[in-house]
């Protein structure tokens, strides 16, 4: 196979897989967010509110549950594949959903503990929800980790069906049953169907792993590296630990300095300027699991082609979104309310910030996928102190449009930093630049 077939074929496989893994990602932000706005009418603000407060603590815990063996298992299991060292592969799936479920019994058993005990630890009311939301703790960790593994198979598709598409269904049902009976929805019902969507959701990713695995790993021997696979999760958990608090800080900066009015001006705004990176996360999914193995077989010019063309997929989808925003921005935003027009400015930086991710490339996952995510880690810390210093003075002075300009200049600097360092240990260029400099270098010479 010579190289244009070979590039041919890997842009075929992206743009299938892309497409594939977009639809899904469209079928499961209209069914979230439907079901959303359901709830939110049919729901007084209290116990709406309430529920999704006990979410938000959940998805953070969730991810000391993990313990970064979603992580690991993204890194490493298309890495066995390509090198057939199926034993260890084996190996991998069953200490990591043995590690996972110990983790996540424990911190909600912690968790229920101070919900019971300490309720003063919490909101009034929020104590005896904390009981109740831990019941879906370990069933939400387990699933992540199965659903991260189907992806590292290639299977993208498949990898986002349970969660995307499949758990929202299993909670309109639940909560339409619920609606036409006798029995009223409140935050600890929610909850209970929460931890029942999560109990289909678990049963459907580890039959599709099952069905997706080669044949091979089924038979062989499981072989373990438990410190290493620990040691790398610790690493990738304390990624995804400090990219929440990122994602959070500027949040959390307005509620404490500010107003809850700015709260959920800042909130609406970033919500639309999110959809930005939509298609971005489509693409990840189907070319980060293929950058692995091209790494780890040592095939650097294919490894790339396939960046630049995720950064080329990245632009393309996240461009057309950012021009919306752009011209009908306050628009966009009045459909949450009159209230929220004004966030048009914020919408702006937002979205600027948002652009130079599909810009700049899959940077991060390069550095994390091809083991150095000590790296990465640095590079975040680097970037929160940088957030934190510039968000609370900008939040001062000018309120949410102080913490959206704060927090994209952040959002720059550490993607930058990012794809400077894959281009100086990989020697690989992750932005769309490099895409654009092989479109001007084959016509300079086909002329």
């Amino acid at each position: 196979m010579d190289a244009a077939t070979k590039s041919l074929s890997i842009e075929d496989a992206l743009k299938k897989g892309g497409i594939g893994a977009l639809s899904v990602n469209v079928i499961g932000l209209v069914a979230g967010f439907l079901l959303q706005v359901f709830l939110a009418r049919i729901l007084s603000p209290d116990v709406y509110g309430s529920y999704q407060y006990v979410i938000s603590w959940l998805s953070v815990l969730v991810i000391i549950a993990m313990w970064g063996m979603d992580g690991v298992n993204f890194r490493l299991v298309s890495a066995y594949v390509a090198t057939r060292e199926f034993a260890l592969l084996r190996g991998l799936l069953e200490r990591s959903m043995n590690l996972t479920s110990l983790a996540g019994l424990g911190i909600a058993a912690i968790l229920s503990l101070c919900g019971y005990y300490f309720p003063f630890l919490f909101p009034p009311g929020i104590g005896a929800l904390m009981v109740i939301g831990a019941l879906s703790l370990p069933l939400w960790a387990l699933s992540n980790v199965r659903q991260v593994c189907i992806a590292s198979l290639r299977f993208p598709m498949k990898a986002r069906v349970p969660d995307l598409v499949v758990r929202p269904i299993v909670i309109w049902l639940c909560v339409l049953a619920l609606s036409v009976s006798s029995i009223a929805l409140t935050a600890k019902t929610l909850l209970l169907i929460h931890a029942l969507a999560f109990v289909v959701t678990l049963g459907l990713f580890i039959f599709l792993c099952e069905r997706m695995l080669p044949q091979e790993v089924h038979s062989a021997p499981a072989q373990y590296r438990m410190s290493y696979w620990v040691n790398m999760g610790n690493s990738l958990m304390g990624i995804s630990l400090v990219y929440i608090i990122m994602n959070q800080l500027d949040i959390l900066l307005l509620g404490y300095l500010r107003t809850t009015a700015d709260v959920a001006l800042y909130s609406v705004s970033l919500r639309v300027a999110q959809f930005v990176v939509f298609g971005l996360q489509a693409v990840n999914i189907v070319a980060v699991p293929s950058m692995s193995a091209l790494y780890t077989e040592g095939k650097m010019e294919e490894l790339q082609k396939l960046v630049s063309l995720a950064a080329k997929y990245h632009v393309f989808l996240g461009i057309p979104v950012f021009i919306i925003i752009l011209v009908a921005g306050q628009f966009v935003l009045s459909i949450f309310g009159d209230n929220y027009q004004e966030g048009w400015l914020i919408l702006w930086l937002l979205g600027a910030g948002q652009l130079t991710s599909t810009i700049l490339g899959p940077a991060a996952y390069m550095l994390s996928m091809s083991g150095h995510q000590n790296r990465v880690l640095k590079l975040l810390v680097v970037s929160l102190l940088i957030n934190v210093c510039l968000n609370i003075p900008l939040v001062l002075l000018y309120g949410a449009l102080g913490a959206a300009l704060a927090t994209s200049i952040a959002l720059i600097i550490s993607n930058t930093m990012m794809a400077f360092n894959v281009y100086s240990i990989l020697k690989i260029d992750s932005t769309v630049g490099a895409f654009l400099s092989r479109i001007f270098y084959s016509r300079k010479h086909s002329e």
